[in-house]
């Protein structure tokens, strides 16, 4: 009788312990963080880059970005991702621009492309392996604070510091 009890304990363990596992992000898993992302009620597209690696295409407050998965073996278990958004300006795209950014913001960087053309990016490594879905949500919150002021700084040349 003990061994039945014990049984449906451990059972009851495993049980619980699985939405544990429900509830993390990996780089490996593109399905997951669209997921994350339509839950917050954005659009997220699953689809592959020129290189047949994963690529989510998004948007946040009418701001488009991509999620791009990097480090992948064979299109697949990829060690890292990056949030990216391309802005065209015809004036705050400088290198000045991008410099003064780059050493008030802390969390993203912005480089440009070509003449007239600024990219947000935002890195993440899963070196040590998934994240909470509430640490990952955070870091989806700190970039659409840093997606705002981008397209503030872009457009008007004016931000602030983003926390």
């Amino acid at each position: 009788m003990f061994r039945i009890a014990g049984l449906f304990l451990a059972a009851g363990f495993a049980t619980m312990a699985h939405p544990a596992v429900a509830q993390m992000i990996a780089s490996q898993d593109p399905a997951a963080v669209a997921k994350l992302l339509r839950d917050r009620g954005q659009t997220a597209i699953v689809t592959v880059d020129q290189f047949n690696d994963p690529f989510i295409e998004t948007s946040v407050g009418n701001v488009d970005y991509n999620i791009i998965f990097y480090g992948c073996t064979e299109h697949e278990d990829c060690t890292s991702l990056a949030l990216r958004a391309q802005r065209n300006s015809a004036g705050r795209a400088s290198f000045e621009a991008m410099n003064d950014w780059n050493t008030d913001q802390r969390w993203t960087k912005l480089y440009t492309a070509d003449v007239n053309s600024a990219i947000l990016e935002m890195d993440f490594l899963f070196a040590d392996g998934p994240m909470t879905r509430e640490s990952f949500a955070a870091y989806l919150d700190l970039w659409d604070r840093s997606l705002q002021q981008f397209v503030r700084y872009i457009d008007d040349g004016d931000y602030d510091f983003v926390e």
